[in-house]
Formats: C-alpha cells, sequence, structure tokens
C-alpha cells in the first residue's frame, strides 16, 4: 500500500468515516500513482482494501502501477456506481466519504445507487497532498529545471515585432520539446499596457522597444507543476519601470522571509503588501501573495489576507507579488518554492534581477 494511501487512511479514521470514494483525476492520481482521463476511474480506499474501477484502455496498465490495489475492470461506458455499492454491501462500509468538488449529477448518483450514508470529506485527501514528501518534491524541481531551461532559450526569441501570441506560442514548443508533458494553463505573455492586467491572454499586439513583457506559464512533467513569472525589459528601462520593478523584487523578498515553520501563511502577503506601500504603491495587487502547486497547478493552502493556517515543513506553493497600472504597464515576479530545514527553497535557478534584452 502507497504512502499517499496511508496518508489517506488517518484522515480516514479522524474523520469517523469507513472508507473514501475518489473520482476527481488529481486525487486518483495522488491516492493510486496512476493517471487515467478524468472521469475514466474510480478509487475506494479502506482500511479493508483499496479498490481502482476503470475499464479496459488502462485496466492492465493500472494493475502494473498499483499491485496493493484491487483494479477492477469494467466494460467501457458502464457506471461504476453498482460495483461500487456492492463493494460497499460486501464489507460493510457504511459511511462513505465522497469529494465536494463532485457535481450535483453525479452526488445524486451516488446517493441512488450507493448504500449507507454519505458525507462530504474530501479534505481527507486535499489535506494529506498539502504537505509534499522527497519524491513529489524531486518531481516539481525536475519540472522546474525544464521550466528554466525553456525560458532561457526562449528569451533569444523575444524581439521588437514578434506579437504576444506568436511568444506565447514559441515558450509552448520550448516546453514540449523540452520534456515538459502538459502546459497546465494558457501561457501568458503581456507587452507594454497588456501588463497593466494580473491575467491578460495574450493578443497580437507587438512586442515594443523600453516596454516591460511579463511571461507566465505553468508545465506538468510526471504528474507536477511548477509555476513561473518572469517579467522583462525589452531594449531599455527607464527610471520608473526599475523603481516599479525593483519594489515588486522587494516585496517578494518580504514575503518570502515570513515563509518560516511555523508562522502565519497570511503574513506573506501582509508582508509583500507593506512593502509595496512603503514604496509608494499601496494596493498594488488584487490577487494573493501565493497559492499551493503540485498536482494541480492551483491547490490547498494560500497565502492571503484572511487566510488560515500556518508554514509546515514540506509545503510547496508560489510567491507572486505584482504591481498593475491599467493602460500603462505591470511587473509580476514568481517562484515557486518549499521549506526544507525550516528554511526557503526556490525551484528555480533563473535570476530575478530586472533582465534587459
Amino acid at each position: 500500500m502507497s504512502g499517499h494511501i496511508q496518508r489517506v487512511l488517518s484522515g480516514i479514521k479522524e474523520k469517523g468515516i469507513d472508507a473514501m470514494l475518489i473520482t476527481r483525476r488529481s486525487n486518483l492520481f495522488y491516492c493510486f500513482g496512476f493517471e487515467a482521463d478524468e472521469g475514466d476511474g474510480a478509487g475506494i480506499i479502506s482500511e479493508k482494501g483499496s479498490w481502482y474501477i476503470t475499464d479496459a484502455r488502462y485496466a492492465k496498465d493500472a494493475k502494473k502501477a498499483m499491485p496493493g490495489t484491487e483494479v477492477i475492470e469494467l466494460p467501457q461506458y458502464s457506471s461504476y456506481l453498482r460495483k461500487i455499492g456492492n463493494i460497499m454491501y460486501n464489507h460493510k462500509l457504511r459511511k462513505i466519504g465522497y469529494e465536494g468538488s463532485m457535481s450535483v449529477g453525479h452526488l445524486k448518483a451516488c446517493e441512488k445507487y450507493l448504500w449507507g450514508e454519505l458525507t462530504e470529506a474530501e479534505e481527507v485527501v486535499l489535506e494529506a497532498r498539502q504537505r509534499k514528501d522527497e519524491e513529489e518534491l524531486r518531481k516539481i524541481q525536475a519540472a522546474q529545471e525544464v521550466a528554466d531551461q525553456a525560458f532561457t532559450e526562449f528569451l533569444h526569441e523575444l524581439r521588437p515585432g514578434v506579437t504576444e501570441r506568436e511568444a506565447a506560442a514559441k515558450l509552448q514548443y520550448l516546453l514540449l520539446e523540452l520534456g515538459a508533458d502538459e502546459i497546465v494553463t494558457p501561457i501568458l505573455v503581456q507587452s507594454g499596457r497588456n501588463g497593466g492586467y494580473p491575467h491578460r491572454r495574450p493578443t497580437d499586439r507587438r512586442l515594443k522597444r523600453g516596454e516591460f513583457i511579463t511571461i507566465d506559464f505553468v508545465c506538468r512533467k510526471d504528474g507536477y507543476c511548477t509555476d513561473t513569472t518572469r517579467t522583462i525589459a525589452l531594449g531599455k528601462a527607464d527610471e520608473g519601470m526599475r523603481k516599479l520593478y525593483q519594489a515588486v523584487l522587494e516585496a517578494q523578498k518580504a514575503g518570502l522571509e515570513k515563509a518560516v515553520i511555523g508562522e502565519r501563511l497570511a503574513a506573506s502577503d501582509l508582508a509583500s503588501r507593506q512593502t509595496l506601500a512603503e514604496r509608494g504603491y499601496d494596493g498594488g495587487y488584487d490577487h494573493a501573495f501565493g497559492h499551493g502547486i503540485g498536482i494541480d497547478a492551483h491547490e490547498e493552502p494560500f497565502s492571503g489576507i484572511g487566510i488560515a493556517g500556518d508554514y509546515f515543513e514540506g509545503i510547496v506553493l508560489t510567491a507572486e507579488p505584482g504591481i498593475y497600472i491599467p493602460d500603462e504597464m505591470g511587473v509580476r515576479i514568481e517562484d515557486t518554492f518549499t521549506i526544507e530545514n525550516n528554511r526557503v527553497k526556490c525551484f528555480s535557478a533563473l535570476d530575478r534581477q530586472l533582465l534587459i534584452l
């Protein structure tokens, strides 16, 4: 039985349920180490055993990937709920947890076909996923190394006249060519005034000398993601641009300095905002200082205003303060980091100082 299943079992005991029904793709991958497409697999975890249900497209590979789990093969397009109902009945699993992210229609089907009591318990899996083990950290590091290499090569493609859309396509190609399995979210390339908005999709606007370009991208390798953002200047940067960039860089540093075991997650957000305010950029950004990342690009926990919880060993978060001046320009610097031996470790080796191409 995998260490991740053992973690989930501990949560099941604390929750006071007999078993956990898992259908969400990322939760299944975390627990069983096997990835089918969304909706093509389901799992049950309990002290009496673990079961993974899928169809013939995946069954053989699933059996190889999870020797300690009983893999049940169903005809394609048939419902797994009757089979799960039989498992629950045969093993007297009367109280079963389900994922709160499940659709209403899916939940109604579960209520129809599964005997016993259903209770929302997705936190059992989500809390286990927050603390990354050594293998997970290695995979995130490997994804980051691909991201760093792709970004370094991508810089040679940036020059006046290239459109944001063309630049995004070139970075996507490089990421996949160098080993990323998937581009998880649309790549953002925002130049000049388009950078004044946190998440504006690439347009046909052409890159211009003397402007900022913000590049934000998430790639996945071997099941795990990393999130990177850099803002560079093309050709030159005036004094106002340098001041803006330096304020964001110092805000990120201030937030990371608060990332110590036992400190509040919200402390990083507060420290970064105070740093910006001291430099004349009060209210620089509307999003959180950072978000959890791992199997999903955005997962628990978050570091933002009013967010509960503290830092702990093995946490993986982003640090991404920014300043956005609508229709003028913007700067965001983002790194994925963890805490090892009570010290911040950023996965990326990319320089954070202002780069002028």
